[in-house]
């Protein structure tokens, strides 16, 4: 049973292309509405299924799970499709992940603890494919909110339509459905505002520029304080930590690694940030 608010709006995009706009986890978990928590509980029982294959199982059992969340572009959110990776992109990347024993290691260690913190430590992983992996989990969610806005704005040519599958919170369940479809006769499935940014608010780089550049600066203006690095009075900027301490995604999975309680606190920082934009409806 979903508990859909009364009215929530959604994303008004072009069929014809793709809007850069990207569904993101963080929003979902910040969000206390009892829909998005439904969301939160499918993403966390999704993450928790791959550790699973991660530590026991074996890469075929790893890349059958992951199958199912390349792009379908029933929402018509991200990168147009020249930007994007496709279904084999996404075997390279999955078998990238399992075989990277640092990030094997983190996950067994449970110092990372969220689908999007693999935009933290997989190079080639962006906000749109984490976009792309999230909609297919909730992609049952995002079905039951759209048949609620078309019965609210009387959008009555709904088709019953097989929309490849979605996470039930234990496995991949294949779905049928009425939904509206576009004139290639392909679903279109509407997405709350509340859930989707336009903006890198979680990337490697931003964590590093925040987070790791921020708790070094004190210590490095004591070491640095008889060097011309150092202004006496206003102490290093960050652009000179950033000479000091050159960004690397190497450096920044090294810095995780040692200092894992580093990546939670910028996720909170994050995460009161984007509560911030929701309240004020500036997350877009």
């Amino acid at each position: 049973m979903f508990h859909l608010p009364t009215l929530l709006p959604f994303i008004d995009v072009d069929l014809s292309t793709d809007t850069e706009l990207f569904i993101n986890p963080l929003l979902i978990r910040v969000n206390k509405k009892k829909f998005y928590k439904e969301m939160d509980h499918k993403i966390v029982s999704f993450r928790k299924k791959t550790i699973n294959m991660i530590e026991h199982g074996s890469l075929d059992d790893l890349l059958k799970l992951w199958d199912n969340t390349h792009e379908k572009n029933y929402t018509h959110l991200g990168y147009s499709d020249w930007k994007s990776a496709g279904k084999a992109c996404w075997k390279e990347t999955i078998t990238a992940i399992y075989e990277d024993h640092l990030v094997r290691s983190l996950i067994s260690q449970n110092k990372i603890k969220g689908i999007e913190d693999t935009l933290i430590l997989v190079d080639n992983i962006n906000k749109d494919k984490i976009s792309d992996i999230i909609t297919n989990i909730i992609l049952k969610e995002l079905v039951v909110f759209t048949q609620y806005q078309c019965k609210l704005f009387w959008i009555t040519n709904l088709v019953s339509k097989k929309i490849w599958k979605y996470w039930n919170g234990s496995r991949w369940i294949s779905l049928n459905d009425f939904v509206p479809l576009d004139k290639t006769w392909k679903p279109i499935l509407f997405v709350p505002n509340e859930i989707v940014t336009n903006k890198e608010r979680w990337s490697a780089n931003r964590y590093y520029s925040m987070q790791i550049c921020e708790e070094n600066q004190t210590k490095l203006e004591k070491k640095y304080t008889t060097t011309s690095w150092a202004n006496r009075e206003k102490g290093l900027s960050k652009k000179e930590v950033k000479t000091i301490l050159p960004y690397s995604i190497d450096y920044v999975r090294g810095y995780v690694n040692e200092k894992p309680s580093s990546l939670q606190k910028f996720k909170d920082r994050v995460s009161i940030e984007l509560r911030l934009l929701l309240s004020s409806g500036k997350n877009i």
